[in-house]
């Protein structure tokens, strides 16, 4: 049966980012609804999206509703989204409520389809700080007093001030 799973996975690529994240490998029976349904959804950025901190939380229900309601709202920028380290915390109650208000402040001062949103998510660094509400409490100010409520200003910023820079805001 496993020799079944792993040949019909659509090409090495693929099997490859199956097979080397988390410990997928020792169960790919119980996982193999979950890699199809994402697989389907995402095709060539299923790639990307495989990482270990998915890998390991694959099948949780929790964390499988999250990922759907991200994917929901981000379509294409889901992946993006996913690669800064925001699967190892997906789920987490404080971490889901400052998604929500840093998502609903982008959408309303103009990234309604979550574009900006994604590409702040998608640095680690920033994932890393977020949940601190002091942290969130200077990157709301700045964003409001210094960047002038502008979601491409913010990710242009973060992108400079990256790493421990952050930690100067």
């Amino acid at each position: 049966e496993v020799q079944t799973l792993m040949s019909k996975w659509h090409g090495a690529s693929v099997l490859h980012s199956v097979l080397t994240s988390g410990n997928l490998y020792t169960d790919l029976v119980r996982h193999d609804t979950a890699l199809e349904r994402w697989y389907d959804k995402l095709g060539d950025k299923f790639v990307t999206f495989m990482c270990n901190s998915v890998a390991s939380r694959l099948g949780d229900r929790a964390f499988e509703d999250a990922l759907k309601r991200w994917y929901d709202k981000l379509g294409d920028k889901f992946v993006t989204f996913m690669c800064g380290s925001v699967a190892s915390r997906l789920g987490e109650p404080n971490f889901e409520a400052t998604l929500e208000r840093l998502f609903e402040v982008l959408a309303t001062s103009g990234d309604v389809k979550g574009s900006c949103f994604a590409s702040i998510f998608g640095r680690g660094s920033f994932v890393k700080r977020i949940s601190d509400p002091a942290f969130e409490g200077r990157i709301m100010k700045l964003f409001v007093e210094q960047l002038g409520r502008s979601p491409q200003s913010l990710v242009t910023y973060l992108g400079k001030n990256d790493g421990s820079k952050l930690d100067k805001i």
